[in-house]
């Protein structure tokens, strides 16, 4: 009888626990719809967007939120997908749990308790969801920059020892968001800037507000720190890792080290030298590319869908930039040479910059394929040395009747660029 009651009890488990997953798979995109809806919703009743980037038009206003919501949909649909076709793979939690943060707890939040504080509309509850907000986005950060690429691309720690570091490191971060969330005085110290003119609704008097401008910097080198051990764990990986899960590796590291380095230099750029910058249609647009990429690279990844086409990315990047660069260099070498070369003759005039131009589009292709053969020599050694081995096996397959010779040399250019690990060649009797 007993194992009888078991057997059942496993039977009935196991689609219990299949349809409660859907069911909060479901759940958390229905509140990032909810998240969006509701932020739009605010706007059309009268709320001022918060914290806009500094410019008037519609862009300025509203269109660090709008790519936010995008990309919390986006985060959402895609932690559903992975959910329902690859179940066992714990990124589709992180992604769904992404796109709520993103939209529910971030964006709404946001505009929700901005618009209650400042009078705009007799929102109930705002103040609490200010508190809501000021500790969600620090956490925010957390799943995109550490918790994401940690578990990258199969849902798994490298190894139990990178388990417990990556754990702790997540637990610190909370402990310390949740140590400024509960500080008394203004919501001023969570890591991130998000400010709100107020006192913690939910302060506890025992604790010293004085920790805020610690716990507030404690914050921001967690992550930071979190987030250089989670490029550690990428190399870690990628030696251990299979030739297809490599591939994988490759996308998230060329997304990382491409959109998310450039958009960070941006923002050091502007923080230290011109605040401008951080109010233009480009650092819109650098945002843009930053949060809707995550998403398309991890679908990308871990559906497995045109997945070798990085090495064509990467390639045609290198070998684009460098160009560029170079381009770039020749051309402003030019114009200075021409001033100086014409003197009195180039004043007022723009005869250099259409020599100039003329000559950057004379050299534009020969430059192109000296660029290309070199990075391929240096990035690419393989292909290049595959290339020659075919050719000399053309040759020899033109020159030599010898069957028994012709096939030595077969052997010799499949074993030299493919490396198998058994070759044979079978040949049927005439």
């Amino acid at each position: 009888m007993s194992t009888s009651s078991t057997v059942l009890s496993k039977r009935v488990d196991g689609p219990t626990a299949a349809r409660l997953g859907k069911g909060l798979v479901w759940l958390f995109l229905g509140l990032t719809a909810a998240g969006s809806a509701g932020t739009m919703a605010l706007w059309l009743a009268g709320c001022s967007p918060a914290q806009p980037i500094g410019n008037t038009d519609f862009l300025g206003r509203y269109g660090v939120y709008l790519i936010l919501m995008v990309s919390g949909v986006a985060f959402s649909v895609l932690g559903t997908l992975i959910a329902i076709f690859r179940p066992h793979n714990r990124i589709g939690w992180l992604c769904n749990v992404t796109g709520m943060s993103g939209t529910l707890l971030t964006v709404f939040a946001l505009n929700y308790a901005t618009c209650g504080l400042t009078g705009e509309l007799p929102l109930p509850g705002a103040i609490y969801v200010a508190w809501a907000s000021y500790v969600a986005v620090p956490g925010l950060l957390l799943l995109l920059f550490v918790d994401l690429p940690f578990l990258f691309p199969d849902g798994h720690f490298v190894s139990p020892r990178w388990r417990i570091l990556g754990l702790a490191l997540a637990g610190l971060t909370v402990a310390l968001v949740l140590v400024a969330g509960l500080l008394p005085g203004p919501l001023r110290y969570n890591g991130v800037d998000t400010i709100y003119p107020i006192d913690n609704p939910l302060g506890l008097s025992f604790l010293p507000g004085s920790l805020g401008p610690v716990v507030g910097p404690a914050i921001a080198s967690t992550v930071v720190f979190a987030g250089l051990l989670t490029n550690l764990s990428l190399v870690v990986r990628w030696r251990r890792a299979t030739s297809q899960v490599r591939q994988q590796i490759k996308w998230l590291v060329f997304f990382l080290s491409t959109a998310v380095s450039f958009h960070l230099l941006y923002e050091i750029v502007g923080e230290l030298f011109s605040e401008s910058i951080l109010n233009s249609d480009y650092y819109l647009f650098s945002l843009l590319v930053v949060f809707l990429g995550f998403p398309l690279v991890i679908g990308i990844s871990v559906f497995k869908y045109r997945l070798y086409d990085i090495d064509l990315i990467i390639r045609r990047t290198l070998i684009y930039t460098v160009l560029s660069a170079v381009l770039a260099l020749l051309y402003s070498g030019a114009v200075i040479l021409l001033q100086r070369l014409l003197g009195g003759l180039a004043a007022g005039s723009q005869i250099t910059i259409v020599i100039s131009t003329l000559l950057i589009a004379a050299l534009f292709s020969p430059l192109r394929r000296q660029v290309q053969t070199i990075i391929d020599r240096r990035f690419y050694r393989r292909k290049v040395d595959s290339s020659l081995v075919m050719l000399r096996f053309a040759r020899a397959a033109r020159d030599e009747l010898n069957p028994d010779a012709l096939s030595a040399v077969l052997l010799g250019s499949i074993e030299e660029t493919m490396q198998p690990r058994h070759l044979s060649i079978w040949l049927r009797d005439r």
